[in-house]
């Protein structure tokens, strides 16, 4: 994962996950690699278009299979939830950094798993008449 790390770096992330299968250890032989990013200074959709595809490519050339990367401000709670609090720091700038982004991230999940429950309930009832 050095080399996995080092590419990351280069591109100008400040913090990463791996998540997914192979971060809980049950991946299979066609698993890919899902890792997700914070970058340092996120550019506009064009550029980390661009960033996110070039790192696909090089990545999966140093692991070996096919790799999903995930910009995490540009993801949804779920996702994001999915990605910070159930899988494993990479790295981050440091402890307290990444244990601030995973308390958001966890505080911006439960917000919204709250409203989306009503949200549910009411299309349920709407749905019954």
């Amino acid at each position: 994962m050095d080399s996995v790390v080092a590419i990351l770096r280069e591109a100008g992330a400040s913090t990463a996950y791996l998540f997914g299968s192979r971060a809980r250890g049950d991946e299979g032989p066609t698993s890919d690699y899902d890792i997700a990013l914070l970058l340092k200074e996120p550019g506009d959709a064009v550029a980390t278009f661009e960033l996110q595809t070039e790192l696909v490519l090089s990545l999966a050339k140093v692991l070996g299979g096919p790799v999903d990367v995930v910009m995490l401000h540009q993801a949804g709670p779920t996702l994001r939830f999915e990605a910070v609090c159930r899988g494993q720091c990479l790295f981050a700038p440091d402890e307290q950094s990444r244990i601030d982004y995973e308390l958001k991230t966890r505080r911006e999940f439960e917000d919204y798993r709250h409203i989306q429950s009503f949200y549910t309930q009411a299309m349920k009832e709407r749905l019954a008449r």
